[in-house]
């Protein structure tokens, strides 16, 4: 492919012709830069999630939940002895805690999985939000569009650690 090629993803296309790199959100076009606009352009290993401290709160705060709502259904498996029988309402609650704890465990280990998932993503002008390039490399097209990229910005900076995982 010559350095006057298209490469387009979800979140982004690079349109090599025109000189262009149009943003999109939810397949809308919202905002479109010139080449010319480029100051700093960078390829590496990051993280694609922007709020981190959010949800670190967040995920602190489900493992809080699941460690009261565990000590909260031991507790209640303790009351009961081993000759009383347990009532429906007993069951239910049991179960809606374990439901509620497997579950609010289960939001927390996603979250940390996203917020220490690193892929390589594309940052230009340091400001905007790193966009995932997942969608080059399941179609092999990632090494040449480094290629290009760097015979148009020869100031790119790329990670040392690309092919790494």
């Amino acid at each position: 492919m010559a350095a006057n090629s298209i490469y387009r993803t979800e979140d982004f296309e690079f349109d090599f012709s025109k000189k262009e790199i149009r943003f999109f959100r939810k397949g809308y076009n919202y905002t479109t830069i010139s080449f010319t606009e480029v100051n700093n352009i960078e390829v590496r290993r990051g993280s694609t999630v922007r709020n981190v401290w959010f949800l670190a709160i967040i995920t602190g705060l489900l493992i809080l939940l699941t460690i009261v709502l565990s000590g909260n259904l031991f507790e209640r498996l303790n009351e009961v002895g081993n000759f009383a029988p347990l009532n429906h309402s007993d069951i239910r609650r049991i179960g809606a805690n374990i439901i509620i704890l497997a579950s609010s465990l289960f939001f927390a280990s996603y979250i940390l999985y996203a917020i220490t998932r690193n892929e390589v993503v594309l940052k230009i002008n340091r400001k905007n939000k790193p966009y995932p390039l997942k969608e080059l490399e399941n179609v092999r097209m990632q090494e040449q569009f480094y290629k290009d990229l760097n015979d148009v910005f020869p100031f790119i900076k790329f990670d040392l650690n690309l092919g790494e995982n």
